[in-house]
């Protein structure tokens, strides 16, 4: 399934860090945009850095027309931003001459040429795009399915939706093991990350040419495997204290060490999340007599959205958020880049698994909990 990932805030910077004149040189970059629908007014150049959108460069629109001059240490992620909209187009940006035409509101339009970088990129999405075609069918059932109270169905939905999350990660399995020299795979490889543990992320960086070693993209997935070390499976959980529903503190120690524990990442906006819940549900159900427990973390903000979730959902095991979203203290500490998201914790305090959803979950505790 299409995991929820960061969602992330533009802020505005200072004109000093805009760059939007000078004359083409060898480390520069010109482009030129004829886009038919855009009125007239200011247009941005806006980088995602951290949890923040970053405009670094901006000019104006006439008629449809603009033009950016600048330059980029490397070929980077950049998206088309105005006054209306914090971004509505993403493409790769290089230090070459460039043009970008089609209508604003048809984004299928929309083409940079000029970057065969860009090119790799816009194929690969043009493949996750019928990916998200497939699933957002599945879930438009899965949701009348739901409604109409058919059980049966609902859950073969699900399954399907799970099968989907798959099909997003031989995706990018694909285009990174074919491009190994391109900034696009490490960049692909960054902005998927939580598909893999730590093994498969530093096995694909050492598959890597020069050219993709020496992006920031690569350097930044050097420093998440670093951190994904800590909480990998084999490794002791790592403790936190956060607040109940009640706002009475609670230590993940209290539970763990106990028998099998999950930790659950999870949040009453995220529909795969809410998917997931009957399917943990019925886990706790079985084996919660026989030694195991549940832990939710919610990554919401608003205290009373996040416990009506609980109860509209039937979640009866300990609850715990800081209401801080992606900013979530647990959250940062287990590495969680995308939810649903859960680890497993044994008896000794040992993460077994992560990420169990669905059948997984069932098989797994059933193989452990007789």
């Amino acid at each position: 399934m299409k995991k929820y990932n960061l969602v992330l805030v533009f802020v505005s910077v200072c004109l000093g860090l805009f760059v939007s004149c000078g004359n083409k040189t060898e480390n520069t970059y010109s482009l030129k945009g004829n886009i038919q629908d855009l009125e007239d007014g200011k247009i941005f150049l806006v980088e995602r850095i951290n949890k923040t959108y970053i405009p670094i460069a901006e000019t104006d629109v006439i008629n449809g027309k603009f033009k950016f001059n600048g330059s980029v240490p490397e070929p980077k992620q950049v998206f088309l931003a105005d006054k209306d909209t914090l971004r509505f187009y993403s493409f790769f940006i290089e230090n070459a001459d460039l043009t970008i035409e089609g209508c604003r509101q048809e984004q299928s339009t929309l083409k940079v040429m000029g970057s065969p970088i860009n090119d790799l990129y816009v194929s690969y999405k043009n493949e996750y795009n019928k990916v998200e075609e497939e699933e957002d069918s599945i879930m438009a059932k899965y949701k009348e399915a739901k409604m109409s109270g058919d059980t049966d169905k609902a859950d073969m939905y699900s399954e399907q939706l799970a099968l989907t999350e798959k099909m997003y990660k031989n995706l990018v399995d694909k285009y990174v093991s074919e491009n190994p020299n391109s900034v696009v795979a490490p960049y692909l490889l960054y902005s998927n990350m939580f598909y893999y543990n730590a093994d498969e992320l530093a096995s694909y960086c050492g598959s890597f040419g020069n050219d993709a070693v020496k992006t920031s993209y690569y350097k930044d997935l050097n420093s998440y495997i670093e951190k994904m070390k800590k909480v990998e499976i084999g490794q002791p959980f790592i403790d936190f204290t956060m607040n109940d529903t009640e706002d009475n503190p609670v230590r993940l120690s209290d539970f763990a060490g106990k028998g099998y524990l999950l930790v659950d990442f999870w949040a009453s906006w995220c529909p795969y999340c809410r998917i997931e819940n009957p399917n943990l549900v019925k886990m706790y159900d079985k084996y919660h007599d026989k030694g195991f427990d549940v832990v939710g973390v919610s990554l919401d903000s608003s205290k009373d959205k996040w416990v009506k979730a609980i109860e509209d959902d039937n979640l009866t095991w300990h609850h715990v958020s800081d209401l801080l979203r992606w900013d979530n203290a647990a959250a940062a500490l287990y590495v969680v880049r995308a939810i649903p998201s859960n680890v497993l914790i044994d008896p000794n305090g040992i993460i077994i698994a992560k990420n169990l959803t669905g059948k997984d979950l069932a098989l797994k505790l059933e193989e452990l909990i007789k």
